[in-house]
């Protein structure tokens, strides 16, 4: 009875959700993004790096290029050298993250971070995956139409992301990939929808629940209101 209910309410679930969140932005001067406009969002992707190190004033040239060729993004310069109240963020992003110390320049957005490329093309292939947003679902699932309702309507005021509908039941590699993530965070579960957003998994959606709310909180907290 407890399994029935919790595939067919849909309960909700947020799993492995880490505490380090996106930070004020500085002056507008000290920032690039794409262009949108009043009302939506831009994603924030803070590159931490040391201002004068050439490979890491390239990794940050990297991102705001990205970010210009592709709107809705916001990349903030957070430059480490000698400012202590970054450099712990950093430590913080890197041990929440698991990645070495020696991680910089990172690149840090949706609780995800990049810090290894092999070339431009591999830098902006990561950047592409930062910014998706998947749905893993089944055909005939009433909560599966009902959360793919509510991001079209909820997406287009974040133009930075990128919507991807996976099917598990007709696509072998998407539910390969479901049950991959679901190992990754100890978790068993066969409820759909499964959304994977900003390095978490949400677990089921339910209107009564209001689990839309919870979308809406969670792209909201990486993201800055355009002026």
């Amino acid at each position: 009875m407890k399994l029935w209910l919790l595939c067919f309410t849909c309960l909700w679930i947020q799993v492995q959700c880490l505490t380090v969140k996106a930070q004020d932005s500085p002056e507008a001067a000290a920032v690039v993004g794409g262009a949108v406009t009043a009302g939506q969002r831009q994603l924030l992707i803070d590159v931490y790096y040391r201002a004068g190190n050439p490979d890491d004033e390239a990794w940050l040239k990297r991102a705001r290029e990205y970010a210009t060729q592709n709107p809705g993004l916001k990349v903030v310069p957070r430059d480490v050298a000698g400012n202590p109240d970054l450099e712990k963020s950093l430590k913080a992003i890197q041990a929440a993250l698991k990645l070495p110390a020696t991680a910089v320049p990172l690149v840090y957005g949706l609780n995800r971070g990049i810090h290894q490329a092999k070339d431009d093309a591999d830098f902006s292939a990561q950047m592409d995956r930062l910014r998706v947003v998947e749905m893993y679902c089944k055909p005939n699932c009433p909560h599966c139409d009902q959360a793919e309702q509510h991001l079209k309507k909820v997406l287009p005021l974040f133009p930075g992301l990128v919507f991807e509908k996976r099917n598990i039941t007709t696509d072998s590699q998407a539910n390969s990939d479901l049950q991959a993530l679901l190992r990754q965070r100890n978790t068993n579960s066969q409820t759909v929808p499964v959304l994977h957003l900003a390095n978490q998994l949400l677990i089921g959606f339910d209107i009564k629940q209001k689990s839309g709310d919870k979308v809406d909180e969670l792209l909201t907290r990486w993201s800055w209101a355009a002026k």
